[in-house]
């Protein structure tokens, strides 16, 4: 073998050894400090350009929509239950069906690569999204509701980060799920009026949660479908009646819903008056008494202070316990933010 071809071997894989150093290292940084992950995008993209080798251009890409994925779920914590976020990682495969073991708290998301680096980051983000919605109960919650909420969910997360994906979105992802399934526009259009209002994420979701976990084991498992469609009709009535009030609802019979899984209701909490918190502590016991087991506070985001006040004093008074708190998309008046705790009879 001639010696400059020899030679240009060794550089290589000299070349090729330095990259994989780096690149350990890169992960290692970002393992410490994850708001660096967007440096190891810039660094695959300009060793791709610098070297022209296909492989470090396919990991720039698989790094970028990595970042982008972990950075636009990362927003949704705050309005998730607990638990519910996990650091994405992705390989691209050409079997699906291929299984890979995890790291604890990290999520494999397996995708074919297509052509268009949007599409792909669409199939990623619905793809995380399919994975971690009722991560203990998926297998119990009805598919067309499992799949309307994924789509929702990923549909805003990604218009968030940029309006364009929202037609690009529409005509694939959403498109497909209709043709799939008659009913499914049904539901998603339904989500959607009460994702306006900061209800979907903030008490429908988790709703859902409570009843698919309190049914895995009795009789009602069978009839979990016909349950979630009540509740949904229910929110959707109460916040039809919400929009069309001006923000009040005068049927008190609406403002809370006794099932045969769960009983809750709402307390939306406008600006702090004479009385302070005590009005809304008294509300909260009249609901225990009425046997409501899980009360939802619900607050525009100028309000969110007095709110957390409200939540306090409900809880010293003994009457209910939290659970969570979390931020909305969307509050009662259809402005961006607002703030939500559910409190509870009995924490697990």
């Amino acid at each position: 073998m001639p010696t400059d071809l020899i030679n240009l071997g060794k550089q290589i894989l000299a070349i090729i050894g330095a990259l994989v150093v780096l690149l350990t290292f890169l992960n290692l940084l970002i393992s410490l400090v994850p708001k660096l992950s967007g440096l190891k995008v810039k660094v695959l993209v300009y060793l791709s350009d610098f070297f022209n080798f296909m492989f470090l251009r396919r990991a720039a890409v698989k790094s970028d929509i990595e970042n982008i994925v972990n950075n636009v779920v990362f927003e949704l914590q705050k309005e998730l239950p607990k638990g519910w976020i996990k650091k994405a990682s992705i390989q691209w495969v050409r079997n699906l069906e291929r299984k890979d073991k995890a790291v604890d708290g990290e999520l494999i998301l397996r995708i074919r690569p297509v052509s268009g680096e949007e599409t792909n980051l669409i199939y990623a983000v619905t793809a995380f999204f399919d994975t971690i919605l009722f991560p203990d109960t998926n297998h119990v919650v009805p598919s067309r509701k499992m799949k309307a909420a994924s789509l929702l969910v990923s549909r805003r997360a990604l218009e968030k980060r940029n309006s364009t994906f929202k037609n690009l979105f529409n005509k694939t992802q959403l498109e497909d799920a209709i043709q799939a399934d008659d009913g499914f526009i049904h539901v998603f259009g339904k989500y959607e009026k009460l994702d306006n209002l900061g209800f979907f994420t903030g008490a429908y979701l988790r709703e859902m949660h409570t009843i698919a976990e309190r049914s895995l084991y009795n009789e009602m498992r069978t009839g979990i479908d016909k349950e979630l469609n009540q509740v949904l009709e229910h929110m959707c009535s109460f916040v039809r009646e919400l929009c069309s009030e001006g923000g009040q609802v005068n049927d008190e019979s609406k403002w809370s819903r006794t099932g045969p899984v769960t009983s809750y209701a709402f307390l939306l909490v406008a600006r702090a008056n004479n009385s302070g918190a005590r009005s809304y502590v008294e509300r909260a016991k009249m609901r225990k008494i009425e046997g409501v087991d899980r009360l939802y506070i619900l607050a525009r985001e100028e309000q969110k202070n007095f709110a957390k006040q409200v939540v306090n004093e409900i809880v010293r008074s003994g009457e209910y316990k939290l659970e969570d708190s979390f931020s909305l998309h969307k509050d009662y008046r259809c402005n961006i933010g607002g703030y939500g705790a559910i409190l509870v009879t009995d924490v697990k």
